[in-house]
């Protein structure tokens, strides 16, 4: 027994000698390098020996490796096989800033994010590298000389009718500048302001007119017939398929005039206006079908 321990302890120190003989990395197992992205192979890319354990805000996780191949450059090329994408892991170091539309006076931005840890502006929520602006500046976005917030008209200078045009203007709350335009002139609008009562419509009389527009007040005195009728009133009726109808107008006893109210404003109205053509009132019955008692 004690003979056949020595021979097992002397065939395992041979052993361990001719293993010493070799390198390790023969009986390792070589990991299959990952290929390079510029000539798509691996035959001559190996480990850099620099690994990121954990992404941050400027660096993906991942392995470096090299190729020693030459590239279109004229020198190797570094490339990171990555594991995680570079993120911004902490919160309090991100800054969210809302988009402001740019007025007339004051320049505006877009939504943007800045992260103060590696000190970059980002126009998306996700903060990846595609997502970075060069600058604060590409935030900014310039003043609008046209977005005004106007205030409410005010008449500077009242137009006087039939002779020259009149002004208004309005004030940009923002900026301060006055915008001004033309309110152009108008024929008077003539009305009845006073007359003789005691004429009629059939005789001379005096009547007063004044003119209705804002800020005018111009008065104009008329000698004239027709100031005063004597109106009496007809009222409506609906034309059936056998008669006709008409109009609810009014009619003057003294010269037989038609007009469309009592009113001052009162306008003409010619006979072939009153009359209302007479015309059927259709009522709709459906069709039914006939059946052995119906």
């Amino acid at each position: 027994m004690k003979h056949n321990f020595k021979k097992i302890l002397s065939i395992i120190l041979v052993a361990l000698m001719c293993l010493s003989m070799f390198p390790v990395g023969v009986f390792a197992v070589e990991a299959e390098m990952p290929a390079c992205p510029e000539c798509f192979n691996n035959t001559n890319v190996a480990p850099t020996g620099v690994v990121v354990a954990d992404p941050d805000c400027r660096d993906a996780a991942g392995t470096w490796y090299e190729c020693s191949a030459i590239h279109a450059n004229g020198a190797h090329l570094q490339f990171l096989d990555q594991t995680a994408p570079a993120h911004h892991s902490n919160p309090e170091k991100v800054t969210h800033v809302a988009a402001v539309e740019p007025d007339c006076d004051n320049v505006g931005n877009i939504e943007y994010w800045y992260c103060s840890e590696c000190e970059t502006y980002y126009d998306d929520a996700a903060m990846l590298a595609e997502d970075a602006l060069a600058n604060l500046e590409a935030t900014v976005l310039p003043v609008d000389e046209d977005a005004h917030d106007w205030g409410e008209w005010g008449v500077v200078n009242a137009p006087v009718c039939g002779e020259s045009d009149g002004s208004k203007e309005r004030t940009c709350t923002i900026c301060g500048e006055v915008e001004s335009e033309v309110i152009p002139a108008t024929e008077h609008n003539w009305v009845v302001d006073s007359y003789d009562e005691t004429i009629g419509c059939m005789e001379d009389g005096e009547v007063v007119l004044k003119c209705a527009n804002d800020g005018c007040g111009a008065t104009e005195t008329k000698i004239g017939k027709g100031w005063l009728h004597e109106l009496v009133k007809t009222e409506a009726k609906t034309p059936t398929c056998t008669e006709d109808g008409n109009i609810e107008y009014w009619t003057c006893r003294q010269c037989g005039k038609y007009f469309d109210s009592d009113a001052a404003d009162k306008v003409e109205l010619n006979a072939n206006e009153l009359t209302l053509a007479k015309t059927h009132t259709l009522t709709y019955h459906a069709a039914n079908d006939a059946t052995c008692t119906d």
